[in-house]
């Protein structure tokens, strides 16, 4: 379980990795939140499943593993990479 402050600790870095993959150099973070949360809206609501699945496939394919916490985490990435994008 994460105490009351993992979790801010957590929620800081997320802000500072989103800072730095938002390509932004002025050292501003207002609106950052927004940006990504719109950003993630769109990939979900545009995201081609099939690509996907075909991602997926390739991805637990190349674990060469049947161990399935392995496969699972390979998925997981892809979904990952499919919604955040440009943030991860």
């Amino acid at each position: 379980m994460v105490n009351a402050w993992q979790l801010q600790q957590r929620r800081a870095d997320l802000i500072d990795q989103l800072y730095d993959r938002s390509g932004r150099t002025n050292g501003l973070y207002t609106g950052l939140w927004q940006e990504f949360a719109a950003d993630v809206a769109v990939n979900a609501r545009d995201t081609q499943y099939d690509d996907v699945i075909h991602d997926i496939a390739i991805a637990i394919g190349a674990t060469e593993t049947i161990d399935l916490a392995v496969e699972a985490a390979a998925a997981l990435e892809v979904i990952r990479l499919h919604l955040f994008g440009k943030w991860i």
